[in-house]
């Protein structure tokens, strides 16, 4: 990937693009509090990597990591001025080196369920955005996610090192890795009057949400 690099955001940096992007590019209730980011990624459980192209920035990412085998894709975005121009088909790449540069065999994320769209178009897009992914080498799973509200279905990017089609680990696993993530970045409390166990909940698709 000519001209493409990817570097760890210092913690200077995370709170000047905390201003700068995430409050552009999520609205408030999906963003993380500043002082809580700032907390995890003192504590090695948060990663924020900045993508550059040709020395800007072009994207970002940051991850929820616990030194176990995965990590969550917290939030990822393409800069506004760059969208639609294959930026994010060539961060897919660079999210797969991300992942074995954090020493992770699989990087999870969430993908809000295409059958739950309030309106045609909007499954329509969710449709579209699993397909990129796909097309990206991601790996659909048989897991599900609520998070504060939202359904997700959950895919996986392998590592690079781990190469063009590795087998999947098991849905199980999927969804072992991505309790302790939820927990490692949530806290008991994670707004007043809700518990952990209320904010999120993670399932097999074949149990039904059992």
């Amino acid at each position: 990937m000519e001209n493409w690099t990817m570097r760890e955001w210092s913690a200077k940096e995370l709170r000047a693009y905390y201003q700068e992007c995430l409050r552009r590019d999520f609205p408030p209730d999906e963003r993380m509090p500043l002082a809580r980011m700032e907390e995890l990624t003192q504590t090695g459980g948060q990663v924020s990597l900045g993508f550059y192209r040709a020395g800007e920035l072009a994207a970002y990412g940051v991850f929820i990591k616990n030194g176990r085998e995965a990590a969550l894709l917290n939030y990822y975005a393409v800069q506004p001025q760059l969208r639609g121009q294959g930026v994010g088909t060539a961060c897919l790449g660079l999210l797969r080196r991300a992942a074995d540069q954090m020493a992770a065999h699989w990087i999870i994320f969430e993908v809000e369920a295409p059958e739950d769209g309030s309106t045609p178009e909007e499954t329509e897009t969710r449709n579209r955005r699993v397909a990129f992914y796909r097309r990206g080498g991601a790996l659909a799973t048989g897991v599900d996610s609520v998070l504060f509200g939202v359904h997700y279905h959950i895919m996986l990017l392998p590592a690079a090192s781990l190469g063009p089609e590795p087998p999947p680990p098991e849905d199980r696993a999927v969804r072992a890795a991505l309790e302790d993530l939820y927990r490692a970045a949530i806290t008991d409390r994670p707004a007043p009057g809700l518990c952990f166990q209320e904010a999120c909940r993670v399932w097999l698709r074949d149990q039904k949400g059992l």
